[in-house]
């Protein structure tokens, strides 16, 4: 029994996405179908993307659960570039979005995830900038040859086709590695060290590459009705799709009928193919056969079949209505199947295989009990009274060093058949201690329920529960692994979870389930996360970078603290300064009542005579560290909790530290401003800086307000897209122009793409950007007041930009747009589309489509400067 509940272990401890609530797709007989299924067959399926929601879960669906195959989808990076429609998280917080929303659609496709250590460092035009960004394409095949080592497909299913017509950098990179992998981790030359680590080489049998027209091998037909799910696998697949909702994909539902997509078989270790009915012709998916490949003995090849007729007899004894009725076939299959792994020991990959299988044994077995196991932990004071089970639980939110508490674990056993459980625990990091408090091992019949109650103490040095990659600046294009040992998993382990041994019919089995806290949502219901370790105190700078118009000795910072202490916590926060600053107050008292509380604290900065003087793109930098104290210990540290309803949660840690730079920028004085928020930016919050506190514009405000008291409204990004208000309103925007404002749009969508402007306009479908963050800038009228006041801009000020230029151009406009500037990425047509100026009436209306969003977070001198003409221009002289 220890070695079944080793393996277990093994699989939560990389998967913390395990404490989520199975899907109805994975519950009751629909669960059972599918495990069955997949006892069915060896058959192995990796698709290879670029981003989450590149992959067609449509067909990863059917391979899954429609052919019982074990599907793994492995992504190259996780978006960090993306757009984000649901909050103002960008860069590595959107990649950690994006992962949660790829989890949780990889629940309804079916599938193991992976990913390489790459980031998305923005939109890429060629595949040789991806190359170069990460470091050589050597580096990012040797991580992608693990990955397949690892997980040993049959079949590699490429989603694009390696070349210029995918249409961005990443993907054509994505179709480029699955060709390239298909050879190289069946090669022993190829990067010998993961061999003389353990990973042997693996030749996957066949390679199929995506295609739009006639030229197919196989048609995946993902539109085929399953009567026991109730559905088609691409209407299952489309639900998954629509979780990933920070890219507005899927936003439609998929309608039953019909639907299929298209690959052409461009390797095969098998033979060739015209056309073929479905991925694994050829291929000898039963266990039987993988004996006979690993040249085992005829006994050994016999106890294959006997396993294989035991899997048909649960098959056949199947009702949706008598599940236990397959728990006889199954033990016995398990128990044989025990028998021949003893036999197979040294035999390579029939030993791996024989491995997984007993996995997916005792998940079939578990499904046709219907246990249900969960470990939970205990709220400080239990619900009491005839309404105690209507009560929602409440208990901490994070576990944090030094603290003890208690963890309840239950197993339901609602199959007709009783089990006897062995053991019910708790699996926990070294140094942690777990006691049994309540609760005997034993007999567990129809609808009972063994509850065992634990105490669980943290030790003072125990680990954050935090991601094992991480960046020092996102100008990293890869990043660094803390951890090797989980290199490519999709999230930190669980640290706490719950076990329990139990034996059926002569046979035993182990099931295992993570730790879950509870919180209540808005309205008051009940949500469980994964149980998460982070230190008693959170200390990070509302900004982690800013900058001081030069000349000015004045600066302000905001602290924000957040308590994890299960009570009262009181300390001081002070700021560890260069030489010859000084801050007010010089340290500052801290005292929180309750976990969960946050607390802001605000310092006022002086800079010596002197500091900086810097001028256009180039500025003196300083940094300021933020420094807690809490019962004689320093936290130096913060993070960000990453989620939103229905996702697992991620907390990105980061050093409190603040970069500011003093930069040559002034703003004309007296500016009144307005934001209309748009999907979500953090711009207002940067003007600050500037000395600019924009008005926060609400429904109420575009449709009665006095529009005509702001000297300058700004749109946020993609408002057009998120807000339906600012399209009902929007012609009281032009009339605030035709008055005499300044309106400032910033880059939008295709929504936008609406004659809202003045003056007529189009984006097209296929909207221009320009990715490359260092592309040339040609200023095509110098003498306009926004180049002239009161910064004189430069071309230096296109300098150290971050991530990209702009995206979302006009690619035709009417004569009285004015076109400002000309860029354009490499080999690309030159683009006056990106930043356009109209008079209108007695205003100006503008169009820039500059990605501020992304430069003003950092710092971008020349940004700032720029960003401050704009704002200047109803100010500016006239002449």
């Amino acid at each position: 029994m220890r070695i079944i509940r080793g393996l277990a272990v093994a699989l939560v401890c990389c998967a913390v996405a395990l404490a989520q609530e199975a899907l109805p797709e994975d519950r009751g007989a629909a669960g059972l179908s599918r495990a069955l299924k997949e006892l069915r067959t060896t058959a192995t399926v990796m698709h290879i993307t670029a981003h989450p929601d590149d992959e067609d879960g449509a067909a990863l669906t059917m391979l899954s659960r429609g052919q019982g195959a074990r599907v793994s989808l492995l992504t190259l990076n996780r978006g960090e570039a993306g757009a984000n429609l649901v909050s103002a998280d960008f860069f590595d917080s959107l990649g950690a979005l994006r992962t949660l929303e790829l989890l949780k659609a990889g629940q309804y496709y079916g599938v193991n995830q992976y990913f390489t250590n790459a980031t998305d460092y923005g939109f890429s035009k060629t595949v040789a900038e991806a190359w170069k960004k990460w470091g050589g394409q050597e580096n990012v095949l040797r991580e992608v040859t693990r990955i397949v080592r690892t997980e040993r497909p049959d079949i590699i299913v490429a989603r694009f086709t390696g070349t210029p017509r995918d249409g961005h950098g990443n993907h054509e990179a994505a179709g480029v590695m699955a060709q390239m992998v298909f050879e190289a981790a069946g090669d022993p030359k190829r990067f010998p060290e993961q061999i003389a680590a353990g990973l042997p080489a693996w030749q996957p049998k066949k390679l199929y590459i995506a295609q739009r027209g006639d030229d197919y091998t196989i048609r995946a037909d993902s539109g085929d009705y399953d009567p026991v799910l109730g559905r088609s696998y691409r209407e299952i697949a489309r639900e998954g799709l629509v979780k990933q909702r920070s890219q507005g994909s899927g936003s439609a539902m998929a309608a039953p009928g019909a639907y299929s997509s298209r690959y052409k078989l461009a390797a095969s270790k098998v033979g060739p193919a015209e056309k073929e009915e479905n991925f694994f012709e050829r291929l000898d998916t039963s266990l039987h056969g993988a004996a006979d490949a690993a040249g085992a003995s005829s006994d050994l090849i016999d106890s294959m079949l006997h396993i294989e007729g035991d899997v048909d007899a649960a098959w056949d004894a199947f009702t949706a209505g008598k599940q236990e009725e397959p728990v006889v076939y199954l033990t016995a299959g398990l128990r044989n199947l025990r028998v021949a792994r003893k036999q197979a020991a040294g035999k390579g990959q029939l030993e791996f295989l024989l491995a997984r299988k007993d996995q997916q044994f005792q998940n079939a077995l578990a499904q046709a009990l219907g246990l249900s196991l969960t470990v939970l932990v205990d709220p400080a004071q239990e619900a009491t009274g005839p309404f105690a089970g209507f009560t929602p639980v409440e208990t901490f939110d994070h576990a944090i060093p030094g603290q003890t508490f208690t963890v309840t674990a239950s197993l339901v056993n609602r199959n007709r058949l009783a089990i006897n459980a062995r053991e019910l625990g708790l699996r926990a990091p070294a140094g942690w201690k777990v006691e049994r408090l309540s609760g005997e091992p034993g007999r567990v019949n129809y609808n009972d329920t063994l509850r065992m109650k634990f105490r669980v103490m943290v030790p003072e040095n125990a680990e954050a529960t935090r991601p094992y990659w991480r960046r020092d600046s996102i100008q990293e294009a890869y990043y660094k692994i803390d951890k090797p040992e989980l290199a490519g998993r999709p999230l930190p382990p669980a640290p706490l979870a719950g076990y329990a041994d139990y034996e059926v019919e002569n046979t035993g089995a182990s099931l295992e389930r993570a730790a879950v806290v509870s919180s209540l949502d808005r309205e008051g219901g009940q949500i469980r996360h994964t149980m998460l370790v982070a230190p008693a105190l959170s200390v990070q700078f509302v900004r982690e970078m800013g900058v001081i118009p030069a000349g000015k000795r004045d600066y302000s910072l905001r602290v924000l603290l957040r308590n994890n202490v299960k009570g009262a916590a009181a300390g001081t926060l002070l700021l560890d300064l260069p030489a010859g600053w000084a801050a007010a107050p010089a340290e500052a008292k801290f005292a929180f009542d309750k976990e969960g509380e946050e607390q802001n604290i605000d310092f006022k900065l002086t800079l010596p005579v002197g500091s900086g003087g810097a001028s256009g793109a180039t500025a003196q930098a300083y940094k300021i560290q933020a420094v807690a104290r809490l019962n004689n210990k320093d936290y130096r540290e913060g993070y960000t909790t990453i989620t939103y309803p229905g996702l697992e949660r991620l907390n990105l840690y980061r050093p409190a530290v603040h970069e500011v730079r003093v930069v040559d920028v002034k703003v004309a004085p007296g500016l009144k401003v307005a934001y209309v928020m748009g999907s979500g930016d953090e711009v207002p919050e940067y003007l600050d800086t500037l000395g600019v506190r924009p008005q926060m514009l609400n429904t109420i405000d575009l449709a009665t307000g006095d529009l005509g008291q702001f000297d300058v409204i700004l749109l946020g990004i993609r408002a057009y897209a998120a807000r339906n208000d600012v399209k009902t309103y929007n012609p009281r925007l032009l009339e605030y122009v035709r008055n005499g404002g300044t309106l400032i749009v910033q880059y939008q969508t295709p929504e936008y793409d609406n004659n809202y402007g003045p003056f007529p306009y189009q984006q097209t479908r296929g909207t221009e950007e320009t990715a490359e963050e260092d592309s040339p800038v040609q200023i095509l009228e110098p003498q306009n007041p926004v180049f002239r006041f009161p910064n004189q801009i430069s071309k230096a000020d296109f300098d150290n930009w971050v991530e990209q230029r702009g995206s979302k151009f006009f690619k035709t406009w009417d004569a009285r747009w004015k076109p400002l500037i000309e860029t354009h990425d490499t080999g690309q047509e030159p683009q006056k589309g990106i930043w356009l100026e109209a008079p209108y009436g007695k205003g100006r209306y503008i169009y820039c489509s500059l990605a501020w969003y992304r430069q003003l977070p950092y710092a971008v001198p020349g940004a700032y400067r720029i960003v401050a003409n704009l704002l200047s221009l109803p100010k500016a002289p006239a002449k």
